[in-house]
């Protein structure tokens, strides 16, 4: 199965945005975020492609794919920081007092 070159042009180009985009997000999940979201919107061109979009294709998938493995750590910190964050302003729910009959 084939995609028109047209359609396999623009996604790769949409990818080639999403991921520039993400450089400029301050975020770390951001950043991971938008590789990954990059990698899913190449994924057509890459299977479907012609051979010579395939390559281009292939170029913008593996820009993502080091982009998200450079941001991997960095985001992992940031979620554990999040996590602790939460968990010291969320107080304990209390539990009702027991009715004995």
């Amino acid at each position: 199965m084939k995609i028109k070159d047209s359609s396999a042009q623009t996604l790769t180009w949409l990818a080639a945005i999403i991921l520039f985009i993400g450089l400029m997000i301050p975020s770390p999940a951001g950043q991971f975020f938008s590789a990954i979201f990059a990698g899913l919107v190449i994924a057509p061109p890459l299977c479907f492609g012609t051979p010579r979009r395939r390559i281009s294709a292939g170029i913008v998938a593996l820009v993502a794919a080091l982009f998200a493995f450079a941001v991997f750590d960095e985001y992992q910190q940031d979620a554990e920081q999040y996590k602790n964050r939460i968990k010291q302003t969320t107080a304990e729910p209390s539990t009702p007092p027991r009715r004995d009959k």
